[in-house]
């Protein structure tokens, strides 16, 4: 994480804007107007077609604001075993052949099932839970398919591992990571989905290495996380209730995270999200302040880090 040249964005999720399905309190003008005056230098796209239908509508609304696109969200049915799956693999290259104008990665995610986000934020419950060896293979081929897709029209793919999807604790993100190695698949880390699942970051970075393709900073308040782990709440509810908290405000060891190779030397898009379950238009002022704590956080963070490299350099530590 050096700070020389950093690119940090928002995402609408940080906003409440995060379905399609569900009409976004903050108009899209709104929100970028937000993020431009934060400072950030891009922003996630959100739900399709919420930053514009088009990508020379979605840039001029961005290049109104000196912003860039970070990348586009997507979720994709891997496991489901009907058309369902070929359907989501031929939309994904629908969304590669969109973005791809706007230079923005895609943000890959398995859709995961009812049943997952259930057990989300429980390792031992989810456990009991593994696909079987032929869904696995099958879902990893899908996922191939689906990067080529993407790929075929210039469009990086960073796959997310995340809470209620098949690929959230350790040991199916290791299986993951085994299973394309070959095929050079890349990883979007979220430092708050690693925690729910029940790896530290540090560790999912040095699992990652060079394949290290995005990067979510998210942090995660520990009392909230205790009631899901122990299910007095379930996933929807914790996020309700502020799992996602403010950039150091939570578990996340983020002075140890910039410190492992992998991180220090990445220099993709850092999107900084706090995500937030429903924004209404009187919570405005209070995300407001929160990014701007979790901007200033980031930032300092990346200073800290490029000093303490140096001062290993010279031989001071």
């Amino acid at each position: 994480m050096t700070p020389h040249g950093l690119r940090v964005a928002s995402a609408p999720v940080t906003w409440g804007v995060w379905r399609e399905d569900r009409a976004p309190s903050i108009p899209k003008e709104a929100l970028v107007e937000l993020v431009g005056e934060l400072g950030f230098a891009g922003v996630e796209l959100g739900p399709p077609g919420y930053l514009g239908e088009t990508a020379p509508a979605t840039r001029e609304l961005l290049d109104g604001h000196g912003l860039q696109a970070a990348g586009v969200y997507v979720e994709l049915s891997l496991f489901a075993a009907d058309a369902s799956a070929s359907a989501s693999v031929e939309a994904l290259a629908d969304v590669a052949r969109a973005v791809a104008p706007l230079d923005a990665p895609v943000v890959l995610a398995d859709a995961g099932s009812s049943a997952r986000v259930r057990a989300a934020g429980r390792p031992d419950e989810l456990a009991a839970m593994q696909p079987s060896a032929a869904a696995f293979s099958a879902a990893v081929e899908r996922l191939r398919r689906a990067v080529d897709a993407a790929r075929a029209h210039g469009v990086d793919v960073a796959v997310h591992p995340h809470a209620g999807t098949h690929f959230e604790t350790a040991a199916e993100i290791r299986d993951l990571l085994d299973a394309t190695q070959a095929d050079d698949i890349g990883i979007c880390l979220d430092t708050g989905h690693a925690i729910v699942g029940g790896l530290e970051p540090t560790e999912l970075a040095e699992l990652c290495g060079g394949r290290l393709r995005h990067l979510h900073l998210k942090d995660v308040d520990g009392r909230t996380l205790e009631l899901l782990r122990a299910g007095r709440l379930d996933y929807d509810g914790a996020w309700q209730a502020g799992l996602w908290c403010p950039l150091g405000d939570g578990l996340v060891d983020f002075a140890a995270f910039a410190r492992v190779p992998a991180v220090a030397s990445y220099a993709g898009w850092i999107v900084l999200e706090q995500d937030r379950y429903a924004v209404a238009l009187g919570d405005v002022p209070a995300v407001v302040h929160d990014e701007r704590r979790s901007l200033a956080f980031a930032h300092r963070l990346a200073i800290g880090a490029a000093a303490a490299r140096h001062s290993q350099t010279e031989g001071f530590a």
